[in-house]
Protein backbone atom coordinates (compact mmCIF):
# COMPACT_ATOMS: atom_id res chain seq x y z
CA UNK A 1 0.00 0.00 0.00
CA UNK A 2 2.82 2.17 0.31
CA UNK A 3 3.01 3.37 -3.17
CA UNK A 4 -0.25 4.44 -2.78
CA UNK A 5 -0.28 6.38 0.44
CA UNK A 6 3.38 8.16 -0.02
CA UNK A 7 3.70 11.82 -0.03
CA UNK A 8 7.11 11.85 -1.81
CA UNK A 9 8.04 13.12 -4.78
CA UNK A 10 8.98 11.11 -8.15
CA UNK A 11 6.75 8.04 -7.23
CA UNK A 12 5.17 6.91 -10.65
CA UNK A 13 2.19 4.16 -10.43
CA UNK A 14 0.24 2.55 -13.90
CA UNK A 15 -2.12 0.52 -14.50
CA UNK A 16 -3.04 -2.16 -17.19
CA UNK A 17 -6.61 -2.82 -18.23
CA UNK A 18 -7.78 -5.10 -21.00
CA UNK A 19 -10.32 -3.89 -22.74
CA UNK A 20 -13.00 -4.97 -20.39
CA UNK A 21 -11.68 -2.72 -17.99
CA UNK A 22 -10.44 -5.63 -15.74
CA UNK A 23 -7.17 -4.96 -14.31
CA UNK A 24 -4.12 -7.07 -15.73
CA UNK A 25 -1.40 -5.74 -13.89
CA UNK A 26 -0.37 -2.55 -11.51
CA UNK A 27 3.34 -1.46 -11.38
CA UNK A 28 5.86 1.74 -10.43
CA UNK A 29 8.62 3.17 -9.06
CA UNK A 30 9.07 4.66 -5.77
CA UNK A 31 12.21 6.88 -4.82
CA UNK A 32 13.75 5.59 -1.27
CA UNK A 33 12.89 8.18 1.30
CA UNK A 34 14.35 11.58 0.69
CA UNK A 35 16.66 10.24 -2.06
CA UNK A 36 14.80 10.53 -5.32
CA UNK A 37 17.33 9.46 -7.41
CA UNK A 38 17.16 5.81 -6.19
CA UNK A 39 13.85 4.17 -5.90
CA UNK A 40 11.70 0.78 -5.56
CA UNK A 41 10.79 -0.86 -8.22
CA UNK A 42 7.54 -3.25 -8.25
CA UNK A 43 4.82 -4.75 -10.34
CA UNK A 44 2.07 -6.98 -9.43
CA UNK A 45 0.09 -9.04 -11.71
CA UNK A 46 -3.29 -10.34 -11.69
CA UNK A 47 -4.14 -14.06 -13.90
CA UNK A 48 -5.46 -11.84 -16.47
CA UNK A 49 -1.18 -11.39 -17.41
CA UNK A 50 -0.89 -14.85 -18.64
CA UNK A 51 -3.72 -14.51 -21.23
CA UNK A 52 -1.39 -10.96 -22.04
CA UNK A 53 1.55 -12.38 -22.17
CA UNK A 54 2.87 -11.99 -25.19
CA UNK A 55 1.68 -8.60 -25.59
CA UNK A 56 2.99 -7.35 -22.33
CA UNK A 57 6.57 -8.73 -23.26
CA UNK A 58 6.64 -7.15 -26.49
CA UNK A 59 5.71 -3.45 -25.47
CA UNK A 60 7.10 -3.24 -21.70
CA UNK A 61 10.41 -2.19 -22.54
CA UNK A 62 8.89 1.08 -23.29
CA UNK A 63 7.17 1.77 -19.93
CA UNK A 64 10.28 0.29 -17.91
CA UNK A 65 12.33 2.88 -20.13
CA UNK A 66 10.19 5.52 -18.79
CA UNK A 67 9.92 4.57 -15.07
CA UNK A 68 13.86 3.91 -14.84
CA UNK A 69 14.50 7.75 -16.64
CA UNK A 70 13.64 9.04 -13.21
CA UNK A 71 15.74 7.41 -11.28
CA UNK A 72 19.63 6.46 -11.20
CA UNK A 73 19.57 3.38 -9.53
CA UNK A 74 16.16 1.12 -9.15
CA UNK A 75 16.30 -2.20 -6.72
CA UNK A 76 13.93 -4.30 -5.12
CA UNK A 77 13.38 -8.11 -3.62
CA UNK A 78 11.59 -10.77 -4.91
CA UNK A 79 10.69 -14.49 -3.28
CA UNK A 80 13.46 -17.13 -4.74
CA UNK A 81 10.59 -19.25 -5.95
CA UNK A 82 9.34 -17.04 -8.53
CA UNK A 83 11.51 -18.28 -11.63
CA UNK A 84 9.39 -17.18 -14.19
CA UNK A 85 9.72 -12.98 -12.72
CA UNK A 86 13.29 -13.67 -12.26
CA UNK A 87 13.64 -14.76 -15.55
CA UNK A 88 11.89 -11.47 -17.01
CA UNK A 89 13.79 -9.34 -14.47
CA UNK A 90 17.23 -10.78 -16.41
CA UNK A 91 15.77 -10.36 -19.35
CA UNK A 92 15.16 -6.84 -18.80
CA UNK A 93 18.95 -5.86 -17.52
CA UNK A 94 18.67 -6.37 -13.74
CA UNK A 95 21.51 -7.89 -11.66
CA UNK A 96 20.59 -10.32 -8.58
CA UNK A 97 22.60 -10.90 -5.53
CA UNK A 98 24.15 -14.61 -5.87
CA UNK A 99 23.06 -15.64 -2.51
CA UNK A 100 19.34 -15.57 -1.43
CA UNK A 101 18.56 -14.03 2.33
CA UNK A 102 16.05 -15.75 4.26
CA UNK A 103 13.11 -14.22 6.20
CA UNK A 104 10.69 -15.83 8.15
CA UNK A 105 11.85 -19.65 6.49
CA UNK A 106 11.28 -17.49 2.94
CA UNK A 107 14.06 -17.09 0.31
CA UNK A 108 14.28 -13.68 -1.32
CA UNK A 109 16.82 -12.26 -4.03
CA UNK A 110 17.78 -8.79 -4.09
CA UNK A 111 17.22 -7.56 -7.75
CA UNK A 112 19.20 -3.86 -8.97
CA UNK A 113 20.03 -2.27 -12.04
CA UNK A 114 22.39 0.91 -12.22
CA UNK A 115 20.84 3.22 -15.60
CA UNK A 116 22.90 4.72 -18.07
CA UNK A 117 22.37 7.55 -19.58
CA UNK A 118 19.11 8.50 -17.48
CA UNK A 119 17.86 11.92 -19.28
CA UNK A 120 15.24 13.36 -16.84
CA UNK A 121 11.79 13.29 -18.04
CA UNK A 122 12.55 12.83 -21.65
CA UNK A 123 9.98 9.80 -22.64
CA UNK A 124 5.94 10.60 -22.29
CA UNK A 125 3.94 7.45 -21.64
CA UNK A 126 1.65 6.67 -24.83
CA UNK A 127 -2.00 5.53 -24.33
CA UNK A 128 -2.89 2.26 -25.52
CA UNK A 129 1.35 1.59 -25.40
CA UNK A 130 0.71 -1.25 -22.63
CA UNK A 131 -1.20 -4.20 -24.02
CA UNK A 132 -4.08 -4.23 -23.72
CA UNK A 133 -4.59 -0.95 -22.25
CA UNK A 134 -2.14 1.84 -20.81
CA UNK A 135 -3.27 4.77 -19.07
CA UNK A 136 -2.40 7.56 -17.34
CA UNK A 137 -5.71 9.48 -16.81
CA UNK A 138 -7.40 9.10 -13.51
CA UNK A 139 -11.32 6.98 -14.89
Amino acid sequence: MFPFRTKLDNVHTYTIFNDNKDVVGIFGVMPFARDTSTGRIWFIASDLLDKHYLDFLRKNKRWLHFLNEHYTFVSNYIIEENQRSIKWLKWQGFDFVSKPTLVKDVKILYFYKKLQNVTKYGTQPILDEIGPQWTTEII
